[in-house]
């Protein structure tokens, strides 16, 4: 062994320096790079496909726990129903007509409640199995096709609460699959009455769907009833890999869904005082993708680490074996005398170059002094310099944006249910909207000026409630389209109708805003009339005498001096701002102003309209 490792180490050392290079970067680089390669993508796809598990199982998991929310919810109100004496003693009655059985639950409203405050219940349904019972609100009377149905049959059966995932068509004769929970009701005669409480579908895809990952649910081994793609309700053998006979089946792994493999977790969610069960399939979207791109990224890496550095490598080889042959070449020609030397043992490259070294020495040792004689020259560098300039840009935010966002907080509020909130941001967002459009603009209309103070009104109610109620009166012969007002004006009087003259009220308060010609008709009136405490005399005498001076009572602030001067500049020292005011009664702040209408004042600015 010793004799043949000497013969390689001999061969190795004597080989061209092309050869020694390409065996060192193989042994050196290509090996170990593919040993790591291959255990690092091993360990990624290991530790990945872990980590998608994980998150899948727990997705599934965090669905189960969603079900197991709602459909205690609804069983707890189902007892609610089936135990409520008054409905019981109603359905065991006898009826002669139809009309007789409404009239007895017109005003029975129990499962409206339900199905308005609780966003779960899509809808709440009783069979009944009596004559003269007419399809009416949420009672049904049991049809031929009813009783073959098989969730009918096992609920006139038997009296335990079951789920079952049933076809039930809408009263728009829409009809879909869905979770309902089915329990009998027991009557005092021998008749037959179901109740039936669907899951809203709406609540479901709200509450379980994420983007990474798809949901199916079916109810034991039958339909499906919910998933994330529609096509798939209403199938009864999608997953088929579920084993209807274990107790509680799970499962984590790998699932062919419509012709492809995603990663799965399914589970067994056992209802609560009810011997069904429902299959939970959450499908990873993207896990398998994932892992996919991890791998592949990993391999592209690994095959750059080894590529980039084998044509470095060969350009290397290449280069170098060049030099050396030049320098033979050129050491070839300058030799001409031999000199002893100590001698050289290398590769074969490396022991041509010596040899031609050995003939050099001496000739570059004769040339020694010419060397200094050689001409050196000077390059001088130029460097300029470039002058940058930073510009600040201001940016404003565009008033569409906060429109858009105010309308995506809307729909929000919608789809949780919260309708006063999305009410009160779609009233904000008007107002917003009126007061940035008119903002540096002339004229508006009345009609507009009337719109933005209702939307006012709109949000002082929902705060308020009762205290503050309103109501708008425009004379006949009066158009509030075409006649034209200073933008702004009206807001701030009747706000202050709201802060001050309804201060101490707190049922019953009313707002009234009364739009009328004055004097010989030329002008426009516009009362605004609270039934507040109202002022004194005394009260009432100093705001009279301050409203030209600008030195108003805080308790009405300085709004009221500001839109009087605005009057008066626009239309003439003989318009403003009238108070009357009883104490107890309330108060009326006045603004009279000319009527100046939309043709008007296109012919007196000569055509323009964009003040308007």
């Amino acid at each position: 062994m010793s004799s043949g490792k000497s013969k390689f180490n001999h061969k190795f050392r004597n080989a061209k320096i092309t050869t020694q290079m390409i065996i060192m970067f193989i042994v050196a680089v290509m090996l170990p790079m593919f040993v790591a390669g291959g255990a690092l993508i091993t360990t990624n796809i290991t530790s990945l496909t872990e980590y998608h598990r994980n998150l899948v199982q727990s997705n599934n998991d965090r669905v189960r726990s969603i079900l197991y929310e709602i459909t205690s919810q609804i069983h707890n109100i189902s007892g609610d129903i089936a135990y409520d004496k008054e409905l019981i003693d109603m359905l065991s009655q006898d009826y002669v007509s139809e009309d007789e059985f409404k009239a007895t639950f017109a005003n029975y409203d129990t499962m409206d409640y339900f199905i308005t405050n609780y966003t779960g219940i899509d809808d709440i349904r009783i069979y009944i199995d009596k004559k003269n019972v007419p399809n009416y609100k949420c009672f049904y009377k049991v049809t031929t096709e009813n009783r073959y149905e098989l969730w009918y049959k096992e609920a006139s059966t038997q009296f335990s609460v079951f789920w079952e995932s049933v076809y039930l068509t809408d009263s728009f004769g829409n009809s879909s699959w869905t979770l309902a929970l089915v329990r009998r009701i027991t009557l005092n005669d021998d008749s037959v009455a179901v109740l039936v409480m669907s899951i809203s579908d709406n609540y479901l895809k709200n509450r379980i769907e994420t983007t990474d990952y798809s949901t199916i649910l079916s109810m034991n081994d039958r339909e499906v009833f919910y998933s994330s793609n529609r096509d798939d309700y209403g199938k009864s053998e999608l997953v088929d890999i579920i084993d209807p006979t274990q107790l509680f089946f799970t499962y984590i792994g790998n699932l062919a869904y419509h012709g492809n493999e995603y990663m799965a977790s399914i589970s067994t969610l056992k209802m609560a005082s009810s011997p069904s069960s429902i299959y939970v399939t959450t499908i990873s979207n993207t896990a398998y993708d994932n892992i996919k791109t991890v791998t592949y990224m990993t391999l592209i890496i690994l095959l750059l680490a080894i590529i980039l550095p084998g044509i470095l490598m060969g350009f290397f080889i290449r280069f170098f074996t060049r030099q050396i042959n030049d320098l033979r070449y050129e050491m070839n020609k300058a030799s001409n005398e031999n000199y002893d030397l100590s001698g050289f043992d290398g590769s074969y490259e490396l022991n041509m170059a010596y040899s031609d070294l050995q003939l050099m020495v001496e000739k570059i040792k004769d040339q020694d002094e010419k060397m200094y004689n050689g001409k050196i020259t000077e390059q001088i560098l130029m460097n300029e310099q470039q002058k940058m300039e930073f510009q600040m840009l201001a940016s404003q935010i565009n008033p569409h944006f906060l429109y858009n966002t105010l309308e995506t907080i809307r729909m929000k509020a919608i789809t949780a249910g919260d309708r006063e909130t999305a009410t009160a941001i779609q009233l904000l967002g008007r107002s917003m909207r009126y007061v940035l459009d008119n903002t540096g603009t002339q004229y508006t209309t009345i009609a507009k000026e009337i719109s933005h103070i209702e939307t006012y009104l709109q949000i002082q109610k929902l705060r308020f409630g009762d205290r503050v109620n309103y109501e708008f009166k425009v004379d006949d012969g009066l158009d509030p389209d075409e006649i034209l007002i200073l933008p702004l004006l009206l807001q701030p009087i009747v706000e202050n109708a709201i802060l001050h003259g309804l201060e101490e009220v707190e049922s019953g308060g009313m707002i009234l805003f009364h739009v009328h010609r004055s004097g010989d008709g030329e002008d426009v009136r516009i009362d605004i009339t609270d039934n507040g405490c109202g002022m004194d005399p005394l009260e009432l005498k100093k705001m009279q005498e301050n409203l030209d001076l600008g030195n108003i009572d805080k308790r009405y602030g300085i709004g009221l001096y500001n839109i009087n001067q605005r009057i008066k500049l626009c239309y003439g020292q003989q318009y403003g701002l009238t108070i009357e005011s009883i104490q107890g009664k309330g108060t009326t702040v006045s603004a009279t102003i000319k009527i100046m209408r939309k043709e008007e004042k296109a012919e007196n600015d000569g055509g323009d309209r964009s003040g308007e």
